[in-house]
């Protein structure tokens, strides 16, 4: 990038935007030039296609001279940034535009730097300073014109969670430096503005009780309790349980350590994954409901693990009793995001807002890798022995070795891949949008080369295919804007039948099996989980409840169907889809977290601690369906 003499380019985009060049503003004329430039900044060094930038701009119903617009807008821009001084910055690729910052022009950059100082930190008053400037930079995200863009969304939904964990990180490192009674005015307003966030309100108890006031961190505790089991029927963390106790036996060796609190694990508080529902092109503004209210919830990766792990209640749906217990085996912390779950010979968890793979063994039940990936991860899948990953941003597919967690490939797709699986020993990947990139591509994973592009009939270029799954000789496709589940051959990389499902019912994630298809409606869905009968091609059962309003993916074992929701993890019996019970999971009505089957264990994420737990369902403590509650 070429910058006059004397001159330098500043973008500021945690709060308004603003642009700068040697401290001088930049005018930025008109909401649509902005809107373009938060978008190009906040995905600076990536090339975006001009469909991508018209669906930021204008959403899914442009003008007919939506293009035309785009370039007169590019124009303008690039304009005013040269009229400042700044040449070269926006400039044209193939594919695209692309807005060239280094490190240090962005104050996302530096935020995020003095973040990660902050975290490597061994002096706490260092790890104090560094906190203190990041949040300096803070003036709120820029959501200026950028509503349209679910991805441009899921990005502000990681800062403002890279926000809100740093803010409870620089109260640690307060508290650590013994200034409790100065920061008791800031918990009070966070725990009013976040009630059901339990590491801030753990913060006040210890911040309260050690200037004196035990009993009214006490009564702190008590409202926190009172709204978990009113309103989420759960208790709360053990970690906070722990500390009311210590309060209660006026342990003060226990409060007077900062390490009494539910650690800062060092990093974001996750926006939710759910059962690939967060897919932040698939999300929109309810991708960044979820991201806020998900940070809700603390994190504790770090803490020691129980020798005591507990359990799991099962509710009934009716009455919120609990009617059984299901042992937890292990507790795996991972990284931030809550992506997909699969198990092969490990367990591999995605983490769509760290950008990395973790890789689980399941006989020691610990992390032993963690795989960075590109931006914006969305899908893995297992194929053997090694492991595929969709990269949205970067439209490319991510092949991992599965035995050394090293990277083999790097392999270019179309526009904005989602959904990614193996069939007929092959890998599948479902691009999104663009033309004629809104089709499936079948990869040879002996060569790593796309040996078919398969259309599956998309009315529009900017919603296409976009969740997979395998089973029947056939790859099952959801088209959102079909409103159908397409049926591909895997033999002939033909279209056989393309399923009506009812209005709204494919949004989210496809699960199949030889002799029943589920397809979950997902954020923008109506609420059902629809089943197809892969004999007949056709609608058999659209499961509803009034117990949730989302579902975002389901998957069989122990004799049950395990269904993924925005209402917590629910247990249904597959024939006669009556809803036999939920899952008391820590934060599970905050966010559906991924489900799976494998290694004689059920896999969920639990919300409460940033981690994956297994669960070994014996089949005889389920329920038969007419010893369940109904409906």
């Amino acid at each position: 990038m070429d910058v006059g003499a004397g001159s330098h380019l500043e973008v500021r985009l945690l709060g308004d935007l603003v642009v700068s060049v040697g401290g001088e503003h930049v005018r930025i004329i008109g909401a649509q030039q902005r809107a373009l430039m938060t978008v190009l900044a906040l995905h600076a060094n990536q090339v975006l296609s001009p469909e991508r930038l018209i669906d930021a701009l204008w959403g899914p119903a442009p003008p007919a001279t939506a293009a035309a617009s785009l370039r007169v807008s590019v124009s303008k821009l690039r304009r005013a940034l040269e009229a400042s001084g700044v040449r070269d910055a926006l400039v044209t690729r193939p594919g695209g535009y692309v807005l060239e910052l280094v490190p240090g022009q962005s104050d996302i950059d530096r935020f995020e730097c003095e973040i990660q100082q902050a975290r490597t930190a061994s002096d706490p008053l260092e790890r104090a300073a560094a906190l203190d400037r990041a949040l300096t930079l803070w003036r709120g995200p820029t959501v200026e014109g950028v509503d349209h863009d679910a991805a441009t969304i899921a990005e502000l939904a990681r800062l403002e969670a890279l926000h809100d964990l740093a803010v409870e990180d620089r109260i640690d490192r307060r508290l650590e430096l013994g200034e409790h009674r100065e920061v008791i005015p800031e918990l009070q307003t966070l725990v009013a503005a976040n009630p059901l966030r339990e590491r801030c309100h753990g913060q006040l108890m210890v911040a309260l009780s050690r200037s004196g006031r035990q009993v009214e961190a006490l009564e702190v505790y008590r409202r926190l309790r009172d709204r978990l089991v009113e309103d989420v029927g759960l208790e709360p963390g053990a970690d906070l349980r722990a500390l009311e106790r210590s309060i209660l036996q006026q342990d003060q060796a226990t409060v007077a350590e900062p390490t009494a609190l539910p650690p800062a694990a060092g990093r974001a508080e996750s926006a939710p994954g759910s059962r690939r529902a967060w897919r932040v092109w698939m999300g929109g503004a309810a991708a960044l409901l979820l991201a806020a209210t998900a940070a809700l919830m603390y994190s504790s990766r770090d803490q020691p693990e129980a020798t005591d792990l507990g359990s799991v209640a099962r509710l009934d749906v009716r009455s919120g009793a609990v009617i059984g217990e299901v042992p937890i085996d292990a507790r795996i912390h991972v990284g931030d995001g809550f992506g997909p779950i699969v198990v092969g010979d490990d367990v591999w968890v995605m983490n769509t807002i760290d950008h990395t793979l973790s890789q689980v063994d399941v006989d020691r039940a610990t992390v032993t890798a963690t795989i960075p990936l590109g931006a914006d991860p969305v899908d893995v899948t297992v194929a053997d022995g090694d492991v595929w990953a969709t990269i949205g941003a970067e439209n490319t597919v991510v092949r991992v070795d599965g035995a050394t967690g090293e990277v083999l490939a790097t392999l270019p797709v179309g526009e904005l891949p989602v959904g990614v699986t193996e069939a007929a020993g092959d890998i599948w990947v479902a691009n999104h949008r663009g033309r004629p990139t809104g089709s499936v591509w079948r990869i040879d994973p002996q060569t790593n080369r796309v040996i078919a592009k398969i259309p599956v009939g998309a009315r529009s270029y900017r919603s296409g295919p976009s969740w997979l799954a395998a089973s029947a000789g056939s790859v099952w496709v959801g088209v959102s804007n079909l409103n159908a589940v397409v049926r591909i051959d895997t033999s002939s990389n033909e279209v056989v039948a393309t399923i009506p499902v009812s209005d709204g019912g494919v949004c989210g994630p496809i699960t199949a099996e030889t002799d029943a298809v589920w397809v979950a409606a997902g954020l923008c869905g109506n609420g059902a989980l629809t089943e197809i009968d892969p004999a007949s091609n056709a609608v058999v059962a659209r499961i509803r409840s009034p117990h949730w309003h989302s579902v975002f993916g389901a998957v069989r074992g122990f004799g049950s169907l395990w269904v993924s929701t925005d209402g917590g993890p629910f247990q249904i019996d597959p024939e006669t889809h009556e809803v036999l019970g939920r899952l008391a999971v820590p934060g599970d009505v905050v966010f559906g977290g991924d489900l799976a089957v494998g290694a004689g264990s059920l896999w969920i994420h639990d919300a409460g601690t940033q981690s994956v737990i297994r669960l070994a369902v014996p089949q005889r403590a389920l329920p038969t369906a007419a010893a369940s509650s109904p409906r």
